[in-house]
Protein backbone atom coordinates (compact mmCIF):
# COMPACT_ATOMS: atom_id res chain seq x y z
CA UNK A 1 0.00 0.00 0.00
CA UNK A 2 1.25 3.46 -0.90
CA UNK A 3 -0.07 6.66 0.66
CA UNK A 4 -1.81 8.96 -1.80
CA UNK A 5 -3.20 12.48 -1.55
CA UNK A 6 -5.99 14.20 -3.48
CA UNK A 7 -6.38 17.75 -2.20
CA UNK A 8 -6.88 17.52 1.57
CA UNK A 9 -7.85 13.86 1.41
CA UNK A 10 -5.40 11.07 2.08
CA UNK A 11 -5.66 7.37 1.55
CA UNK A 12 -3.91 4.19 0.51
CA UNK A 13 -3.61 2.79 -2.99
CA UNK A 14 -2.15 -0.06 -4.97
CA UNK A 15 -2.12 0.53 -8.71
CA UNK A 16 -3.13 -2.39 -10.90
CA UNK A 17 -5.60 -2.92 -13.71
CA UNK A 18 -8.61 -0.75 -14.51
CA UNK A 19 -11.38 -0.36 -13.58
CA UNK A 20 -10.25 -0.05 -9.99
CA UNK A 21 -12.15 -0.16 -6.72
CA UNK A 22 -12.53 2.96 -4.57
CA UNK A 23 -13.39 2.00 -0.99
CA UNK A 24 -14.68 4.13 1.92
CA UNK A 25 -14.33 3.15 5.56
CA UNK A 26 -17.31 3.16 7.93
CA UNK A 27 -18.45 6.16 9.99
CA UNK A 28 -15.72 7.15 12.45
CA UNK A 29 -13.29 4.74 10.78
CA UNK A 30 -10.10 5.15 8.77
CA UNK A 31 -7.82 3.22 6.45
CA UNK A 32 -5.63 2.40 9.44
CA UNK A 33 -8.56 1.08 11.51
CA UNK A 34 -9.77 -0.98 8.53
CA UNK A 35 -6.29 -2.46 8.17
CA UNK A 36 -6.24 -3.44 11.85
CA UNK A 37 -9.57 -5.25 11.32
CA UNK A 38 -8.23 -7.26 8.36
CA UNK A 39 -9.61 -5.29 5.38
CA UNK A 40 -6.18 -5.44 3.72
CA UNK A 41 -6.68 -9.14 3.09
CA UNK A 42 -10.20 -8.69 1.71
CA UNK A 43 -9.27 -5.76 -0.54
CA UNK A 44 -6.05 -7.38 -1.75
CA UNK A 45 -5.39 -5.91 -5.22
CA UNK A 46 -3.71 -9.09 -6.43
CA UNK A 47 -6.65 -11.26 -5.35
CA UNK A 48 -9.16 -8.79 -6.83
CA UNK A 49 -7.14 -8.33 -10.00
CA UNK A 50 -7.55 -4.56 -10.02
CA UNK A 51 -6.34 -1.27 -8.53
CA UNK A 52 -7.66 -0.39 -5.09
CA UNK A 53 -7.96 3.08 -3.54
CA UNK A 54 -8.97 3.30 0.11
CA UNK A 55 -9.95 6.84 1.10
CA UNK A 56 -9.93 8.52 4.53
CA UNK A 57 -12.96 10.84 4.30
CA UNK A 58 -12.61 14.43 5.54
CA UNK A 59 -12.31 14.54 9.31
CA UNK A 60 -11.17 10.90 9.44
CA UNK A 61 -7.76 9.21 9.64
CA UNK A 62 -4.99 10.98 7.74
CA UNK A 63 -7.30 13.46 5.96
CA UNK A 64 -7.63 17.07 7.06
CA UNK A 65 -10.18 17.81 9.79
CA UNK A 66 -11.61 20.83 8.02
CA UNK A 67 -11.38 21.78 4.38
CA UNK A 68 -13.23 25.08 4.79
CA UNK A 69 -13.20 26.10 8.45
CA UNK A 70 -15.72 28.92 7.89
CA UNK A 71 -18.36 26.37 6.77
CA UNK A 72 -18.31 24.52 10.09
CA UNK A 73 -20.35 21.31 10.22
CA UNK A 74 -22.05 21.95 6.86
CA UNK A 75 -18.96 20.56 5.13
CA UNK A 76 -19.61 17.11 6.63
CA UNK A 77 -22.92 16.39 4.89
CA UNK A 78 -23.41 13.16 2.93
CA UNK A 79 -23.28 15.01 -0.43
CA UNK A 80 -19.96 16.65 0.57
CA UNK A 81 -18.44 13.33 1.64
CA UNK A 82 -19.63 11.72 -1.61
CA UNK A 83 -18.10 14.58 -3.62
CA UNK A 84 -14.76 14.07 -1.84
CA UNK A 85 -14.95 10.34 -2.56
CA UNK A 86 -15.54 10.94 -6.28
CA UNK A 87 -12.77 13.57 -6.47
CA UNK A 88 -10.21 11.27 -4.84
CA UNK A 89 -11.16 8.44 -7.18
CA UNK A 90 -10.98 10.65 -10.26
CA UNK A 91 -7.56 11.99 -9.22
CA UNK A 92 -6.15 8.49 -8.71
CA UNK A 93 -7.93 6.01 -11.01
CA UNK A 94 -9.05 6.31 -14.63
CA UNK A 95 -12.22 4.24 -14.00
CA UNK A 96 -13.58 2.74 -10.80
CA UNK A 97 -16.30 0.87 -8.99
CA UNK A 98 -17.30 2.35 -5.62
CA UNK A 99 -17.84 0.48 -2.37
CA UNK A 100 -17.53 0.83 1.35
CA UNK A 101 -18.82 0.09 4.78
CA UNK A 102 -21.94 1.56 6.36
CA UNK A 103 -21.74 5.23 7.31
CA UNK A 104 -24.78 4.95 9.55
CA UNK A 105 -28.41 4.04 9.06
Amino acid sequence: WAEVQAGDLRGLSVVGTSPGLTWAHGLGGSCQADGARGIDGILNPRALGRSVLRVDLRGHGRSADTHEADRGSSQYTWPELARDFRKASHATLSRAFFGGEALGA
